[in-house]
């Protein structure tokens, strides 16, 4: 889902950025995984930290919470 429907400019940074969240929905609710904020060119990801700090590189982001270890069954 992105939100919102223009890109945002993202504090310390000169260019602009989509919002790009991620859910799971189950049938009575839904959950966000992560946010990523997508540089207008594509040449940069960002994650935003979910506890209100500065957005994380992605390399810095699987590093510390190790999103392929969600997908295990």
């Amino acid at each position: 889902m992105v939100e919102p429907e223009e890109p945002e400019t993202i504090e310390g940074k000169r260019l602009r950025y989509w919002s790009v969240g991620f859910y799971e929905f189950q049938p009575d609710h839904s959950h966000r995984w992560d946010t990523f904020l997508v540089r207008v060119d594509g040449k940069e990801i960002l994650v935003e930290d979910l506890l209100g700090g500065d957005p994380m590189t992605l390399k810095e982001w699987r590093r510390k919470e190790k999103p392929m270890d969600r997908a295990k069954p």
